[in-house]
């Protein structure tokens, strides 16, 4: 395990602490009779052998779901993060999550986000798990500064199904560390939140590439794209 220590300061006060970082889980047993791919710029893609992501042009984004790790237990100030406080983290990355997700989709005008299934409607569903913020960003008596030499880490799991038919074309896993400094900076909710637009960003640009690959691929002779 990696360790992260953060250094944390109120009212004048400071105090060292270290907080481990969560592995990667195993990949989940049952992959639906998923096949292993390689895929640009993601750990783990697998897909349904015969499908193509070729006729896909739109996109739907599904509610984005966010959760911390089992291990994650953060003390701003010595006081544990209250289970409002972690909801409130996760609604807030998530919005931030979908934001970047829909803006880097649809930056250079290749692919849609729309709201309806269709024939050529690709639905994504994207759930971040084990996610580690090193310094959560919660109100606290007095002034609260805390620094890490990162500001943590998550994993994507994503689903990519036809929007009409429900059918699982392909599950995508990737982890991310946001890059570790050589010293302890003050981390904040903006850094929080740049960093998982970072990570979504580069999710999002994975998928185009995806996508992308498969409209290049040569016909197949029963007229798919494999």
């Amino acid at each position: 395990m990696r360790v992260s220590r953060i250094v944390s300061m109120t009212a004048g006060i400071a105090c060292l602490a270290g907080i481990a970082l969560a592995q990667a889980p195993q990949s989940a047993g049952s992959d639906d009779g998923l096949e292993p791919r390689r895929a640009s710029g993601l750990q783990s893609l697998r897909m349904r052998p015969g499908v193509s992501l070729a006729q896909y042009r739109q996109l739907v984004l599904e509610p984005m779901e966010v959760a911390f790790s089992k291990t994650w237990d953060p003390r701003p100030a010595g006081v544990k993060v209250s289970d409002r406080e972690n909801l409130q983290l996760r609604e807030r990355l998530a919005r931030v999550l979908a934001k970047e997700f829909r803006k880097v989709l649809q930056n250079d005008g290749r692919y849609e986000v729309v709201d309806h299934p269709g024939p050529d409607v690709l639905s994504v569903r994207v759930a971040v798990e084990d996610l580690y913020i090193n310094a959560p960003d919660v109100s606290r008596p007095g002034i609260v500064r805390q620094y890490t030499l990162t500001t943590g880490e998550m994993t994507l799991n994503a689903e990519l199904r036809d929007s009409v038919t429900g059918e699982l074309l392909a599950r995508i896993r990737d982890r991310r560390r946001d890059p570790e400094s050589n010293w302890l900076e003050l981390t904040t909710a903006l850094d929080n939140d740049q960093s998982v637009r970072r990570a979504a960003a580069k999710w999002a640009e994975a998928l185009k590439a995806l996508l992308e690959t498969a409209r290049q691929q040569p016909a197949a002779e029963d007229g798919r794209l494999h």
